[in-house]
């Protein structure tokens, strides 16, 4: 693949993504998305477009109708993990979902935008807090181990639902927990199950994303 062809390629992605993750040499990572970056990216001649994150609190976020006109330039779209995720649910005759996060909201399992919010590093675009479907992911891991852990996991999604999304952390998590009296080994076991990479499901669509937009033939 030329030059040219992989700057045709462009991914939205930050904080869903680790430090040290490889993009795709064909493709051009792009930081999390704006309101008309979308756009923009298929006006300037982008015919692979992943959508993975975007911002959303200090400046306007990525519309339907945005996704839709770069569907109409001619770009094809896809979607996943975070506001990617959701913009395929909201429009799928113009971007294509990837992954579990994407499954989720499409059948209608999560309905919430804040279930992959997190606080993010304005200059690393890191993570600084933990979005609501690792703690899920990571306590129904913990849950299939402990009797008391499936039973408390409704009060504990609960209670970190309720937080602010950028309150949402292990520390919290801890706390929320024993204050549930979830008993000590519990906790261990459930803030392993958190950490551990496989509950990092936003992470992982994020690599199926790059995957897909890597080799992916664009409209003809």
């Amino acid at each position: 693949m030329d030059r040219e062809e992989a700057m045709r390629r462009v991914v939205f992605i930050g904080p869903s993504l680790h430090e040290g993750d490889r993009v795709p040499e064909e493709i051009e990572r792009r930081p999390p998305a704006a309101r008309g970056d979308v756009l923009a990216a298929a006006a300037a001649g982008a015919r692979i477009i992943g959508l993975v994150d975007g911002v959303f609190a200090t400046k306007l976020a990525v519309s339907n109708g945005e996704v839709r006109e770069a569907a109409r330039c001619g770009a094809r779209l896809f979607g996943a993990a975070s506001i990617g995720a959701l913009r395929a649910v909201e429009c799928p005759d113009a971007m294509e979902g990837v992954g579990s996060v994407h499954r989720m909201f499409a059948t209608g399992e999560l309905t919430d935008d804040d279930e992959v919010a997190c606080l993010v590093d304005a200059e690393t675009h890191a993570a600084l807090s933990l979005p609501l479907v690792r703690i899920r992911a990571g306590l129904q891991t913990a849950s299939d181990e402990s009797v008391e852990l499936a039973r408390r996991q409704p009060s504990l999604v609960a209670r970190m639902k309720e937080l602010p999304f950028d309150e949402r952390s292990l520390r919290r998590l801890e706390v929320e927990a024993e204050r549930l009296g979830i008993r000590p080994a519990d906790v261990v076991r459930l803030l392993r199950a958190v950490r551990a990479p496989e509950s990092d499901v936003k992470r992982a669509d994020a690599l199926e994303l790059l995957r897909l937009c890597a080799t992916a033939a664009a409209k003809r």
